[in-house]
């Protein structure tokens, strides 16, 4: 996952990842088969903390909650972070879409002010919105804190970007 967060997925062989890991080319490859494959089961790995919130999500239907998890969660991984960050530079990367995502789209579709989004917006392009408003912190942060030092380079700007997302997507009788 290091060498896909550092260099992206194109940029990165089997080889480096061979040796990164102490061992050669072939063994990932027999391990492994392709590095689609190997790309497939570390990201796997990565992201079974967030499948395991998507799950509870599907299960309770607090989707203002699953918000907040997710933001927990790419905040704690950088790496991941970066890999994604990749994906979207490196647009032959396959992405498959999930039954876990389908499901996840129904109960957004069906509970979005149940779940404690605004009832006057569309539920989906509110989770849209607040996805890449997450990502888009995480990604520009830098440049941002660079730009406005005293709003972005405080300890509580995590906490404090996650309050203000929320309070406007969350649904006022929700909270």
């Amino acid at each position: 996952m290091r060498l896909f967060a550092e260099k992206g997925y194109a940029a990165t062989s089997l080889s480096e990842i061979g040796e990164a890991s102490g061992v050669g080319k072939g063994l990932v490859a027999y391990h492994f088969g392709t590095k689609e494959d190997l790309r497939q089961a570390a990201m796997h790995q990565h992201l079974q903390p967030f499948f395991d919130e998507v799950d509870e999500t599907i299960r309770t239907g607090n989707l203002i909650g699953f918000i907040e998890k997710r933001f927990r969660f790419m905040a704690a991984n950088p790496e991941l972070r970066r890999c994604m960050a990749w994906a979207t530079l490196e647009a032959d990367i396959p992405i498959r879409r999930s039954e876990r995502q389908a499901q996840l789209e129904e109960l957004v579709r069906q509970k979005g002010v149940m779940g404690g989004f605004r009832d006057d917006l569309d539920p989906m392009l509110v989770l849209l919105t607040a996805t890449m408003a997450m990502d888009g912190f995480f990604r520009f942060r830098p440049i941002t804190a660079a730009l406005f030092p005293d709003d972005f380079a405080r300890d509580d700007v995590e906490e404090r970007f996650l309050s203000t997302l929320l309070q406007m997507i969350q649904n006022p009788q929700k909270s």
